[in-house]
């Protein structure tokens, strides 16, 4: 890597796009969150300035659809959405907004196209244990009638062959839980194992 980034970011988001390239969103500096991006080329290993967000954030998600769009979700005071579009090189925000606006918070992509965005924290810096799904179709946030056992932040979500998705940690209690996007219901709450 021959380059740095223009701007000096924490909490940001960095996305591994089709074409090799790396899109890093947002996060925050001495100044406050940002909106710019910045992309990085790795055949020349330099940074170059990325088309802006339509709001500065910090500690939000950013989760792929199939088609190779990029979600970029809260991170902001708001909870507000948006999609990077890598082919048009453009960010274009949503009307639909989080019900609970959160930083700090997981997502994932449903096998059924669905985007899952779970825990975090609110603008007051609280631990959150409510779930929300961004319906892609419908291209708006519902929140899940369950809730987390325990309140999780940056807990890590992995999507199993049968469609339902682990969240693991996030918290002091060493636990894990799991969310059936088909029932839309949360159970399984079980400690991890030491190693």
């Amino acid at each position: 890597v021959s380059g740095n980034m223009s701007t000096a970011r924490v909490d940001h988001s960095a996305a591994l796009l089709s074409d090799g390239r790396v899109l890093i969103a947002g996060g925050r500096n001495g100044a406050g969150s940002t909106p710019t991006t910045e992309l990085f080329d790795p055949t020349t290993g330099t940074f170059s300035s990325g088309p802006v967000m339509s709001v500065a954030r910090a500690g939000h998600t950013a989760t792929f659809f199939a088609d190779g769009r990029l979600l970029i979700v809260g991170g902001d005071a708001s909870g507000s959405a948006e999609v990077f579009d890598p082919s048009a090189n453009s960010f274009t925000s949503l009307d639909s907004h989080l019900s609970v606006p959160r930083s700090m918070h997981s997502a994932a992509l449903l096998n059924d196209g669905r985007v899952v965005v779970v825990g975090g924290r609110d603008t007051g810096g609280n631990d959150l244990k409510s779930v929300e799904i961004f319906d892609t179709p419908a291209v708006s946030f519902s929140t899940v009638d369950d809730s987390l056992t325990v309140a999780r932040s940056r807990a890590l979500l992995r999507v199993l062959f049968d469609g339902k998705v682990q969240i693991i940690g996030g918290n002091d209690d060493g636990s894990m839980e799991i969310y059936d996007p088909t029932s839309e219901s949360i159970g399984a709450y079980a400690h991890v194992l030491p190693e």
